[in-house]
C-alpha cells in the first residue's frame, strides 16, 4: 500500500491552535513572528515602538490685544522611538520519534503530536515571558500590605501617572498568593468587562477582570507574592522560523498571530523510526525608555542620557504594615520625574 503524503498546510494550522489554547502572557507582549527570517539562532534584530513628544508653550504670548512680532523661531525638538535590540537567542524545541511498532499496534503517528507538540512549545514560550517579567530591571517597586491593597494599587496607579504610561491598556499581572488576597479583600470589586481584545482562550480563562483602571491576570509563571502593572508595549516577545530543508521528505512553515513554527518529519531506516519536529527561534525583551523632564534651573525640557524602565513597575507585598505603603526606586529618576521613592526601612511614599 502506498501512502499519499500529508499537506504540511492541513497540519500546521493544528499548532498554532495548540499554542492558542496554552499562551496566557504573550498577549500581554509586543509580539510579533519574522516570517522572512533569514538569518540565525542568536542573531540581533531592532524593534521599534512608538515615542513620545513634548510640549512648548506660549510662543511669543499675545498679551492683551497687541499682536506678537514674531521675531523669534519657534523650537523645534528631534522626534526619536524607543528601539529595542532583541537577540534571538533561544532555541525551542519537541522532537518525538515513533517507533514502528507504536505505529502497528498503537496507532500513534506524526499527525497525532501536532497539538501534543505544539503544547509543549507554548508552555516553554510562557515561561520565557514570565521570566521575562520578573527578571526586569525594574526603576520603581511600589511595597504593600495584604491588609492595604486598594491602597497599594492606587500608588501604583500614581507611579504610572507620574512617569507619563498611558491609561489604556494597564495590565496588572499577579502571582497565586496576591490574587488570593485580591479575591478576598472585600473593598475590591472587579469590573465583569475588561474589553474583547483577548489574544487567546487561556489569557481569557486567566483574566480576573478589571480594577482600579487595571485588567487583572493571573499567572504562575511569577512569583506568588508578587504583581507587575505594565502596558503591552513594555516589553516584547519575536518568534523567527528556521528554514526548512529540502532534503527532509515533509517539512514546512506556518505562522499566525504572532507566532512562526516549523514542522520537519523523516524516517530514520537506520532506526526504523518515524521523526517529528516542531521548532522555532524566540526572544523576549523589556523596553527601555529614554524620557524627558522638566529643568526649572535651566528652564526647558531635558532628555535624559541614560534609557530606564518606566513602562512597568514591581509590585510586591513586603511592607512591614498597613500603614507603611511606599515606593521604591531610583531617586535620580524619581527626582526628575516627580516620584515620591523611600528606600528606607518603611514609611509612607
Amino acid at each position: 500500500m502506498v501512502h499519499s503524503p500529508v499537506k504540511v498546510e492541513k497540519l500546521l494550522p493544528a499548532f498554532h491552535s495548540a499554542l492558542h489554547e496554552e499562551l496566557t502572557l504573550k498577549g500581554l507582549f509586543n509580539s510579533g513572528n519574522f516570517d522572512e527570517f533569514r538569518g540565525a539562532l542568536g542573531d540581533k534584530v531592532t524593534i521599534r515602538i512608538p515615542g513620545t513628544v513634548g510640549v512648548n508653550k506660549n510662543y511669543q504670548q499675545i498679551g492683551g490685544r497687541a499682536r506678537a512680532d514674531r521675531t523669534q523661531d519657534i523650537a523645534f525638538e528631534t522626534y526619536e522611538e524607543a528601539k529595542v535590540d532583541l537577540t534571538l537567542g533561544e532555541h525551542a524545541y519537541s522532537a518525538v520519534a515513533i517507533q514502528d511498532e507504536q505505529t502497528a499496534f498503537d496507532l500513534v503517528s506524526a499527525e497525532s503530536l501536532v497539538p501534543v507538540q505544539g503544547r509543549a512549545l507554548a508552555v516553554e514560550i510562557n515561561q520565557a515571558c514570565g521570566a521575562q517579567i520578573a527578571g526586569a530591571d525594574y526603576t520603581f517597586t511600589v511595597v504593600g500590605h495584604e491588609g492595604a491593597l486598594r491602597k497599594t494599587l492606587v500608588e501604583a496607579r500614581k507611579v504610572l501617572n507620574k512617569v507619563g504610561v498611558p491609561s489604556e491598556q494597564r495590565i496588572l499581572v499577579v502571582g497565586s498568593d496576591f490574587e488570593a488576597a485580591l479575591l478576598n479583600d472585600e473593598k475590591l470589586t472587579f469590573a465583569s468587562s475588561v474589553g474583547d481584545n483577548r489574544a487567546s482562550a487561556a489569557l481569557g480563562e486567566a483574566t480576573l477582570g478589571g480594577l482600579l483602571g487595571f485588567r487583572v491576570v493571573v499567572s504562575q509563571e511569577v512569583a506568588d507574592d508578587e504583581a507587575y502593572a505594565f502596558v503591552p508595549s513594555a516589553f516584547v516577545l519575536r518568534t523567527a522560523v528556521p528554514p526548512t530543508p529540502s532534503s527532509v521528505a515533509l517539512g514546512g512553515s506556518y505562522s499566525a498571530e504572532g507566532v512562526g513554527l516549523r514542522w520537519v518529519r523523516q524516517y530514520n531506516n537506520r532506526r526504523m523510526q518515524d521523526e517529528s519536529t516542531v521548532d522555532l527561534y524566540y526572544g523576549t525583551e523589556v523596553v527601555k525608555d529614554v524620557y524627558r523632564y522638566f529643568d526649572s534651573g535651566e528652564g526647558k525640557e531635558i532628555v535624559a542620557d541614560t534609557p530606564v524602565v518606566l513602562r512597568a513597575i514591581n509590585i510586591t507585598l513586603d511592607a512591614a504594615d498597613a500603614t507603611s505603603v511606599h515606593v521604591e526606586g531610583d531617586e535620580t529618576v524619581a527626582g526628575h520625574l516627580g516620584v515620591a521613592v523611600d528606600n528606607g526601612e518603611g514609611g509612607e511614599a
